[in-house]
């Protein structure tokens, strides 16, 4: 893949600046997890031209706001506390639900950091899309 080092203002939403991400075509729930803790980057996403795998609407709304937040190692509360107050989680029906970041995180943490595949069969892919710490 190709990398580049764009550099955007704190104002721009990730739409603006992280790669069009494509073929999703609505997002699955995430299962209850225990909690987790600690900071989040997702710069390195914001390395790739393009990102091809299916990337879960819940990653894409937290990986937003972290942008939102002004990227770097951002706490997980801090994330949940943004969204929960802006009120993004809603269903495709227009109705609000409660939805943990840390619990989403934890789901899905051996995609984001690259040991596991987003999607299933001939395109899973694997792709690091975040650091923890």
């Amino acid at each position: 893949m190709t990398k580049s080092n764009t550099k955007s203002a704190p104002e721009q939403t990730a739409r603006d600046v992280m790669p069009h991400i494509e073929g999703n075509k609505g997002f699955n729930f995430a299962k209850p997890a225990s909690g987790i803790s600690g900071k989040i980057n997702f710069a390195i996403a914001l390395t790739y031209d393009s990102i091809t795998a299916n990337i879960p609407r819940q990653i894409q709304l937290v990986m937003n706001e972290w942008l939102a937040l002004g990227g770097g190692d951002v706490d997980v509360q801090a994330i949940n506390d943004s969204l929960m107050t802006k009120g993004l989680w809603v269903r495709a029906n227009g109705v609000d639900y409660n939805q943990d970041v840390a619990t989403i995180l934890l789901h899905y943490r051996t995609r984001l950091d690259g040991r596991d595949a987003w999607g299933t069969g001939t395109k899973a892919t694997k792709l690091k899309l975040a650091d923890f710490s």
